[in-house]
């Protein structure tokens, strides 16, 4: 279960639209502990005791897994501030906590990879995206076949304006998993950048049939659809 001060910085987060824009939302934050992994902890080690909470598509993965070996706590405690920081909007204060936490050496492969991906996604989120793109490649050199840190470097790329790179990442995000609906929702954005409206309402529409409860996607569709 999540940790309840924990809890009430989310509702804060969510409550005061904190990482909800456009391309922020479809990115998750993780938090690190001994007991509680992210999603690709999950999938490596088999465990399937993974419990999501979602909002207009941000997605918090909390895992229980035992590991064997536990990193540092400062390690496992910095990468927490990172998160919380993240849940209260100070993205450099994020920045910063996960910096500690990756550069202390001690992050086993999930947590280093979770790390990255926070700190990625705090750098985007105040539009450093060159520095998200460096530390979702990082992650990807650990894990190279994993389709949501395809799925946000795509996004951070498109962002940035790099469409033919970004329809590169999404689409191997894409084969690798496509019961994504963040992804598709990318896949939507890279078409509407390119002025293909039709395709992109496609893509709209699949992403928002994959998560039907999801505002953001609801939203895009209907505004899609208007022009």
């Amino acid at each position: 279960m999540i940790h309840q001060r924990r809890a009430r910085l989310l509702r804060r987060a969510y409550n005061s639209g904190a990482g909800l824009r456009q391309g922020a939302a479809l990115c998750p934050f993780w938090p690190l502990s001994r007991m509680r992994r992210t999603g690709y902890a999950a999938r490596r080690y088999g465990n399937r005791d993974g419990k999501m909470r979602k909002k207009a598509g941000l997605a918090v993965v909390l895992v229980s897994l035992l590991v064997a070996v536990p990193a540092r706590p400062d390690a496992i405690g910095d990468g927490n501030i990172c998160y919380e920081k993240f849940a209260t909007a100070d993205y450099k204060g994020a920045i910063r906590y996960c910096t500690s936490a990756i550069d202390s050496g001690e992050l086993q492969d999930p947590d280093l990879i979770a790390a990255l991906i926070n700190r990625g996604v705090a750098h985007k989120s105040i539009g450093e995206y060159e520095s998200a793109i460096a530390d979702y490649t990082r992650a990807l050199r650990i894990a190279p076949n994993d389709a949501l840190l395809y799925q946000n470097r795509a996004n951070a790329l498109h962002e940035m304006g790099d469409d033919d790179a970004a329809l590169e990442d999404i689409q191997k995000s894409i084969g690798l998993d496509p019961k994504s609906a963040g992804a598709w929702y990318v896949r939507g954005a890279i078409a509407e950048a390119r002025g293909n409206r039709g395709d992109a309402r496609k893509y709209y529409m699949t992403a928002l049939g994959l998560d039907p409860e999801n505002k953001v996607y609801r939203e895009k569709i209907l505004g899609n659809g208007s022009r």
